[in-house]
């Protein structure tokens, strides 16, 4: 019978496990370790390196800003043609357009209309609402170019209708009434004194109802019955008033949307 072949030494299944064995030497075998490689063999940036996860309690909070933590204090300026003027006196300013709001974060956006009337004011501000957000104030200057041309009573009723439409269509932004000024002439009247009656009883009335509403009112006690105030026609103000008029107007937005006053100058 042919001899029989010594039987062979059965190997691992990997290659990575294979060793040459010395003749008469007991094979070592590998730590599990050893055999899957240490962290010291992987390459840098090798998928076998461990990476640390983030937790969320070590992620920093994320700070606000300064800026961020303000609120931007949006305010239309809507009436005749004395917001219009006015406006033109504001941008030759060193506050500017913005009056030197900017630093309360107070933004103003001038909407001055020659002739407007307290009747027209509402059809204004549906148009004005379709250009974007609501403002946080809305600072309504009109009835002077009214007076004389239609009753007290009326007016009464259409200012009062004016500032349901306010408080519907923008519950969320104050109403300022800025009083109508007094004018050395009017259009539809000659009768300076029933004219000058007139205006404090129509400002009398929308400062009762800004007041109701959660709004506030500017008064402008610094502009009188003077023609040192006035333009040669009688109606507009001279760039004296105007500094006046702007100066009322900056002092109070400060106060009333900044200080939470409700009158201003108090």
């Amino acid at each position: 019978m042919p001899p029989r072949r010594p039987k062979r030494m059965k190997m691992s299944a990997s290659k990575d496990s294979e060793q040459p064995v010395e003749p008469g030497q007991t094979p070592t075998p590998r730590s599990s370790e050893e055999a899957h490689g240490s962290e010291d063999d992987s390459p840098p940036g090798s998928t076998t390196d461990t990476l640390a996860v983030p937790t969320h309690a070590s992620i920093p909070p994320v700070v606000p800003s300064v800026h961020s933590m303000i609120e931007n204090h949006k305010v239309w300026l809507v009436g005749s043609s004395i917001l219009k003027h006015a406006q033109l006196e504001a941008f030759l300013r060193p506050g500017g357009l913005h009056l030197n709001l900017a630093r309360v974060n107070i933004s103003l956006w001038w909407q001055g209309y020659s002739g407007l009337k307290l009747c027209q004011t509402e059809r204004k501000l549906r148009t004005l609402a379709m250009v974007g957000p609501s403002p946080k104030a809305i600072l309504i200057h009109c009835g002077g170019n009214d007076l004389g041309h239609i009753s007290i009573r009326k007016l009464r009723l259409v200012t009062n209708k004016l500032f349901k439409f306010l408080r519907t269509s923008f519950p969320h932004s104050k109403v300022i009434w800025s009083c109508i000024l007094p004018r050395m002439k009017w259009r539809y009247s000659d009768n300076s004194l029933a004219m000058e009656t007139q205006r404090k009883r129509l400002n009398y009335c929308a400062s009762s109802l800004a007041l109701r509403y959660g709004g506030a009112v500017i008064r402008y006690p610094d502009i009188k019955l003077d023609p040192v105030f006035f333009c040669d026609d009688g109606v507009h103000l001279s760039k004296f008033a105007n500094s006046i008029f702007l100066n009322t107007i900056q002092g109070g937005l400060e106060t009333l949307l900044t200080k939470g006053q409700v009158c201003y100058p108090a």
